[in-house]
């Protein structure tokens, strides 16, 4: 049986947009991982990223690291990782020191996921270069050889292309060890999906099963390459989903997800070709069993209810009992 993680609400899909006040918006941000916990969620997972998408907007996107600072001391147990940190947005000896921090606060529950960085519109609108991606490709690979040396080492002089550090120091150290799991989000199969291979300690990409299946073949070659069980690394993927009695009702609980000015049947679209699963708790759970039998280790459920937090719990008390 695979582990069930959420993903946390914080804006950045407008799935706040219903909620007034920044101040409330934070309060329904932080319930929704505490009610995840209490409901028996083992994971919640944020984005990492400034502004609203796919409209860019005035609404508030809460920040990463700072969100899960917070949530780290509002929860006990669920295991908390972003889905996934821009590499572009820090350089790697910080988020090395970040993340060793948090794994502290947290008590050894933090995951840290990383990607090349995709969105241009915001790398433009913070002033970040947008480099190629050949050359963001390497930069990850580069910071991925950093956080696990700062990580692990007591000081950590690196020469690299793109990245140099002299005798840097990275303490507190994580508790978790040899360090917190990192995972690496992209499904690029010639460059990407070989950094997987080397350096990661779980993947994810959010694709259609048969897609993701394929992806996952080129990861095994990778692996099979340079000599490393590709059992070492867990496969994790993002489902959004809706829980109905009947199929009438899916839209009803997407409205809730979307300001009144978007339609939801674009956004029922943009998930359904993402692999959305919408059905009652029966179809939802058949939907699920080709990922569980496939040996997916953690599913990461996109809930569309922020607000009244209903399917959460129609999850646990419904669908799993039936996996």
């Amino acid at each position: 049986m695979p582990r069930f993680g959420v993903s946390i609400p914080n804006g950045w899909l407008l799935e706040l947009s219903n909620v007034e006040g920044a101040a409330q918006k934070w309060a329904t941000t932080r319930a929704n991982v505490v009610a995840a916990e209490a409901a028996g969620f083992e994971s919640a997972w944020i984005v990492d990223h400034f502004h609203t998408f796919p409209l860019k907007t005035a609404e508030a996107t809460f920040e990463c690291f700072t969100t899960l600072s917070a949530l780290a001391e509002a929860t006990r147990t669920i295991r908390l990782g972003q889905m996934v940190t821009c590499n572009s947005y820090r350089s790697p000896s910080y988020l090395a020191k970040v993340t060793a921090c948090l794994d502290v606060i947290s008590g050894g529950r933090l995951d840290v996921g990383v990607g090349a960085g995709w969105y241009a519109e915001e790398y433009e609108a913070y002033g970040y270069e947008f480099p190629d991606i050949r050359t963001r490709l390497r930069m990850l690979k580069e910071a991925c050889e950093i956080l696990k040396r700062l990580w692990t080492e007591e000081r950590v002089t690196y020469s690299g292309q793109y990245y140099r550090l002299k005798d840097t120091i990275c303490e507190p150290k994580p508790l978790q060890k040899p360090h917190p799991p990192l995972l690496i989000g992209g499904s690029g199969e010639k460059v990407l999906l070989r950094y997987v291979a080397r350096y990661a300690d779980a993947w994810n990409a959010n694709l259609p099963f048969d897609e993701y299946a394929r992806k996952v073949a080129i990861l095994r070659q990778h692996c099979k390459d340079i000599g490393r069980n590709p059992d070492e690394i867990a496969l994790t993927v993002v489902l959004p989903m809706v829980i109905v009695d009947h199929h009438k009702e899916i839209n009803g609980v997407l409205s809730e997800r979307v300001p009144k000015t978007i339609p939801v049947e674009m956004l029922r679209r943009r998930y359904e070709e993402h692999g959305a699963i919408f059905g009652t708790a029966a179809e939802v759970a058949e939907r699920l069993r080709p990922w569980i039998d496939f040996g997916v280790q953690t599913i990461i459920c996109g809930f569309a209810d922020p607000i009244s937090r209903k399917q959460m719990h129609r999850f646990m008390r419904e669908v799993r009992p039936l996996l």
